[in-house]
């Protein structure tokens, strides 16, 4: 038998002893699992053609199979040592793996239609959704210097231009987190920041003041007022009505603040006749007194002192529909105009139930000596 050099203790021996090491060298490889040929070339220092041959030789014995590019070992094999060892059938047990889950997936399909989409839900990984709630913005405004009572119409904000407004969204909110930005736009082309802030209206008009809140995961929330600028002083008419209780009776003034020479008025209300009923309609002499204090300051009638020389127009009271027409009063002669604030007149009504009073001015008018209407804000609650 031919001789050959082994290449790894340069003894001369013979071929089919080399077969026998390579053969040796290839399943011992194969012990540490599956391997692909350029594992094997790699780890066994074999020649390519050597080794391919010596795979054939295994795969021929069944000692090594060969699945897709992978050979691995198959049963147990006699190694030149002479000893025995015991090689798991992996192939073999690959296959009857395979079988038995072919097997429960049908029993699972026939006896449950829905298994397949219950198995696809079962091995989908959970989709975790946090859900955060959204910051709340809230904001007031306060012009400074503050102008007296009546300043406010239906939410609106009554200021006089060139007055610094304080915008203050302290109360806004956010019940699982923080707000970071606080961003405003006041309706004129400016913007501004942060909790607090301030602004001067130039010019007259009707302003959307915005507020923009954005939370620490940027769910944002709006809230909008309204400001109203006026270039000059411009009266508010408004109600100053006191505490309810049923079966009392109650007197409600119509107040004027901010007036300035006003010779003669006219205004009338209407009211919820299913909790009012009203009694009278009347000129005002003097604001009423509460626990001492007399109401907002004003200590008298607007035309207090001008008795005899003013006319007095009643209205005509309708408890069935809760109207009362337009009364009026007006100054005669040399008197001369009212200027600043006080009472225009005093509605008593008695208190049926306390529900919504629904108390609202209408045709309210206010005109100068010279018989010029001076511009009038209706305040109603």
């Amino acid at each position: 038998m031919p001789k050959i050099t082994c290449p790894y203790c340069r003894n001369t021996i013979g071929l089919e002893e080399r077969r026998e090491i390579d053969h040796g060298l290839i399943l011992d490889t194969l012990k540490s699992g599956p391997k692909r040929f350029t594992d094997l070339y790699n780890a066994t220092h074999l020649c390519r053609k050597t080794l391919s041959l010596r795979l054939k030789d295994l795969c021929k014995t069944k000692t090594v199979v060969k699945r897709d590019d992978y050979y691995c070992l198959n049963g147990a094999y006699r190694h030149q040592d002479g000893k025995n060892m015991f090689i798991r059938n992996m192939g073999r047990n690959f296959s009857a793996v395979t079988r038995n889950l072919r097997i429960v997936a049908l029993i699972m399909l026939w006896l449950i239609p829905s298994a397949t989409l219950a198995f696809a839900l079962m091995t989908r990984p959970a989709e975790i959704k946090v859900v955060t709630q959204p910051p709340i913005a809230s904001f007031t405004i306060s012009p400074n210097p503050q102008p007296n009572t009546g300043w406010e119409v239906e939410g609106a904000k009554i200021i006089l231009k060139t007055t610094v407004v304080s915008f203050n969204a302290s109360s806004s909110s956010d019940a699982d987190g923080y707000i970071s930005q606080y961003i405003w736009e006041f309706g004129d082309g400016s913007s501004g920041s942060g909790v607090f802030t301030t602004h001067i209206y130039s010019f007259p008009g009707r302003y959307q003041a915005k507020l923009t809140v954005v939370d620490d995961v940027g769910s944002k929330d709006d809230a909008f007022k309204e400001v109203i600028v006026y270039s000059q002083p411009t009266a508010r008419v408004y109600l100053q009505i006191p505490e309810i209780k049923e079966g009392s009776n109650i007197t409600v003034y119509i107040m004027v603040a901010s007036i300035e020479n006003l010779y003669g008025w006219q205004t009338g209300l209407t009211f919820n006749p299913n909790t009012l009923e009203c009694f009278s309609f009347e000129k005002a002499d003097s604001p009423p007194d509460f626990n001492g204090t007399t109401v907002y300051g004003y200590t008298q009638g607007i035309f207090e002192g001008s008795e005899g020389a003013s006319l007095w127009f009643p209205p005509r009271i309708n408890n069935v529909d809760g109207v009362v027409s337009p009364a009026g009063c007006t100054l005669v002669g040399d008197t001369p105009p009212a200027s600043g604030n006080g009472a225009l007149a005093k509605v008593t009504f008695k208190v049926l139930s306390t529900g919504d009073l629904n108390i609202r001015l209408i045709n309210v008018n206010l005109g100068s000596k010279n018989g010029e209407e001076i511009p009038v804000i209706v305040a109603n609650p």
